[in-house]
């Protein structure tokens, strides 16, 4: 059925952020570096998927209540890694803010926007906006931006076979 391929396309979306997000989060035990790639991670994902990533956000609303109970769980799973960075990092005096949770939200909205506008052909590369966007994160968790110096944060993003390539959709099983 049309809900049961929408919800094949949110969870291999929301699947491989959580598993992204994770590995991200394990590359040092440092808050800021945690969130450098975490924040890299978040915007290489949506980029290199838009048309996924856009549906994984939109299309919630189209889903039976059983089964936007079931994408809003993994939703939650993934953003509470941004929670878990977010908080550790205030708590051990690395990040300043005066509202945690909409800096979390700014930090997500900031890195899901990216689908909309991200062209591979565009300004600037992947990389480099995967860095700007770690920049203004730590700019608005008022974090040290020097202790990412010589630290390579940015892995790869996956493209999950959801992600439409030239004119036919490959949905995984």
């Amino acid at each position: 059925s049309k809900e049961e391929l929408l919800v094949q396309v949110m969870r291999s979306c929301l699947d491989e952020m959580i598993t992204s997000g994770a590995a991200a989060m394990r590359i040092s035990a440092e808050p800021t570096i945690q969130l450098a790639a975490l924040v890299s991670s978040h915007v290489g994902f949506t980029a290199t998927n838009p048309l996924t990533a856009r549906v994984a956000e939109y299309e919630m609303r189209a889903l039976s209540p059983d089964n936007r109970t079931a994408m809003q769980k993994l939703r939650d799973d993934y953003e509470s890694l941004f929670a878990q960075v977010v908080e550790r990092g205030i708590r051990v005096g690395d990040f300043s803010t005066d509202d945690a949770t909409m800096a979390r939200l700014a930090l997500m909205e900031m890195g899901t926007g990216v689908a909309h506008w991200y062209r591979p052909d565009g300004r600037l590369t992947l990389i480099e906006v995967q860095h700007n966007f770690v920049a203004m994160a730590c700019k608005i968790l008022s974090a040290n931006q020097t202790m990412l110096d010589g630290i390579d944060y940015i892995r790869p993003p996956v493209v999950v076979a959801s992600e439409p390539t030239g004119t036919s959709v490959t949905i995984s099983g």
